[in-house]
């Protein structure tokens, strides 16, 4: 496979202009456009899922499609939040992470786990 060029990535770089003409008052994330997938752009929300969730009901995500899960061990258990759409044709990839709450203990499938 032939190196991509910068023009390729123009698209999801674009999009990123775009999202922030259209969404400025929007809470700011980090944000990769790389050559892996030069047809999306991922927004990343660290310790706050409520910036990811305002993010998902701007870009009019299903919250039905977000993914919900646990990673991590121990004490640096999180959750981890994903949804994908896309935004004037190119792909938008959301990923909101956030401690678990202290007490808190879920399964590997972030199922809540009771004990009894």
């Amino acid at each position: 496979m032939s190196a991509l060029t910068m023009a390729a990535l123009a698209p999801a770089v674009d999009v990123v202009d775009a999202l922030t003409a259209k969404f400025p008052h929007l809470p700011a994330g980090y944000i990769a456009v790389s050559t892996v997938y030069p047809d999306r752009v991922e927004l990343s929300f660290h310790y706050s899922l409520s910036d990811f969730e305002t993010w998902r009901q701007a870009l009019r995500l299903a919250p039905g499609a977000v993914d919900i899960h646990a990673q991590g061990h121990g004490a640096s258990r999180s959750w981890c939040l994903q949804a994908e759409g896309s935004f004037a044709g190119v792909g938008v990839r959301l990923v909101g992470y956030d401690a678990l709450p202290e007490g808190l203990v879920v399964d590997d499938a972030a199922r809540l786990v009771v004990d009894e």
